[in-house]
């Protein structure tokens, strides 16, 4: 969701950029987008923190997912680039334990060997992936001011015990929802060569970075590729590209870009053509100039995301059942593909909105919402919200409905969603859904001593195979769409209205 007011404001940042004086810009012709600046940098724009230091810790993911969210909600008019979010609340609360605090606990978890109440950092030297902690933002859980939750990285270790303190103490809790609520998540690359969403072009990142502010991404980083001059920091790892996803070992912001970065800038691989993205660490100011790198258009860069925030006011309540990335995709070969989450309503309260995760670009979706369906078939109850909108980008993204439905408590909320197919065959994305499923063997072993446990139940989410509802939890299910793992959740999610 994007305020009119960003793109306005965006706009006007990048023209007065490219006039060294008073004069008139050029008029473009009616329709024609303007063209993007050959070089571009946020921080000449005021949209972007200060680089930070996330020294011996692994949290290289949260540091450049807080750094485009702090971005994005500075681009929105929501703060200025004085706002400084809580790192470590949300690497913190990512990693999940059964602890004798949430003895239910049954939501999605990253394990680590350990528990809470180790103090020896071992939670902090390993990384997690971007996508899982958006997710949490998503759901409802931070960001955080770092007032909140500080953390000094240069004293990690004492910090640690600090943190386990006032998490025992319920000084914080994975439940605390900061000002902002995440509304847009923006993909336009995903994590690996094979991933579910459709990747975009380097125009159209470009745009975003413009648009939203800072991009999410991550790199096959080594010392060993990396180049220092007087001028500038340059990092290029052109022989990781063929599989970057088992390369890929850290969390990175994008800032800007020059078209003109010549491609003799660096080490021993170079790429084909100049260009570069500049790209903002979080190892401090003294690596690369002022924190700061060129990393070519032709890496392969994983994950590039961009986000939008709004008040987290502006919603109340959020049902979900996913708290994962999504690393499969589903899609009914033969047309349309149709999935619903459903929900048990806990207290009387009134849908505003819907989130939609999404895998192709420009998908049309048609959403149904439905009241008291059966159990094992969401559409056959009371229908109470129809509404039809196609979503520009791949990611996540919240959709308001034209008026709020009011449900009472103990009632079943179906939120049924149709991923419309291309009729004419030219996007073979069109009809893919994103959706949680279990890791492969291999990704397993590439994730090790890290643990991923998905906790889908049965009658949570469903999706249509042959005119028929089937429940994703079973494992039958996958086989049914040619999938070798079981499925999990939809990252459909229920909106409901602040009356706070």
């Amino acid at each position: 969701m994007k305020k009119i007011m960003t793109a306005a404001l965006a706009c006007a940042m990048i023209v007065a950029s490219l006039c060294a004086c008073s004069q008139e810009p050029e008029q473009q012709p009616t329709g024609q987008p303007a063209p993007l600046p050959a070089s571009y940098n946020l921080l000449d724009e005021g949209r972007v923190t200060s680089t930070k230091d996330q020294s011996a810790t692994g949290m290289c993911a949260s540091f450049s997912a807080i750094k485009a969210s702090e971005s994005s909600i500075i681009t929105d008019g929501y703060a200025d680039a004085d706002i400084d979010l809580s790192e470590a609340q949300l690497f913190y609360y990512c990693f999940s334990y059964q602890d004798e605090k949430v003895p239910e606990n049954v939501r999605d978890s990253i394990f680590l060997p350990g528990d809470r109440t180790d103090s020896d950092g071992t939670t902090f030297r390993y990384g997690a992936h971007t996508f899982d902690l958006l997710n949490e933002f998503a759901n409802g859980h931070g960001p955080v001011n770092e007032s909140v939750v500080e953390f000094s990285t240069k004293n990690f270790m004492k910090d640690v015990h600090n943190l386990h303190d006032a998490h025992e103490n319920g000084d914080i809790s994975y439940d605390m929802s900061g000002d902002y609520l995440l509304t847009d998540i923006n993909v336009f690359r995903g994590l690996d060569n094979d991933d579910c969403y459709q990747r975009a072009s380097i125009d159209v990142i470009k745009k975003a970075i413009i648009d939203d502010g800072a991009l999410v991404a991550s790199t096959a980083y080594a010392d060993g590729l990396r180049r220092n001059t007087k001028e500038y920091t340059s990092f290029y790892a052109g022989v990781c590209n063929d599989n970057i996803f088992d390369f890929v070992n850290h969390g990175i912001a994008i800032i800007g870009w020059d078209d003109n970065f010549s491609k003799e800038n660096y080490g021993f691989y170079k790429p084909e053509n100049d260009g570069a993205w500049l790209v903002q660490n979080s190892m401090g100011t003294i690596f690369g100039k002022d924190g700061l790198y060129w990393s070519s258009y032709e890496e392969a860069l994983a994950g590039m995301t961009t986000l939008n925030f709004c008040p987290r006011d502006d919603y109340g309540d959020i049902l979900y059942h996913d708290s994962l990335w999504m690393g499969g995709v589903i899609r009914n070969d033969s047309g349309d593909t149709v999935t619903a989450n459903v929900f048990t309503v806990d207290e009387d309260c009134a849908l505003k909105a819907v989130g939609v995760p999404t895998s192709a670009i420009g998908q049309p979706v048609v959403i149904r919402v439905f009241r008291n369906s059966d159990a094992n078939c969401p559409d056959n109850g009371e229908r109470v919200a129809k509404l039809e909108t196609t979503i520009g980008n791949p990611g996540y993204h919240v959709v308001d409905l034209e008026e709020t439905v009011k449900f009472s408590k103990g009632d079943r909320l179906s939120i049924v969603i149709t991923y419309k197919a291309d009729e004419n065959g030219e996007n073979e994305w069109l009809g893919k859904v994103p959706v949680e499923a279990d890791l492969t063997e291999e990704e397993k072993e590439l994730y090790l001593p890290m643990e991923y446990r998905f906790c889908s139940q049965p009658g949570q989410s469903f999706v249509v195979y042959e005119n028929k509802w089937y429940d994703t939890s079973v494992p039958a299910t996958a086989e049914l769409f040619g999938l070798d793992v079981t499925l999990n959740n939809f990252g459909i999610k229920a909106l409901m209205e602040n009356t706070q």
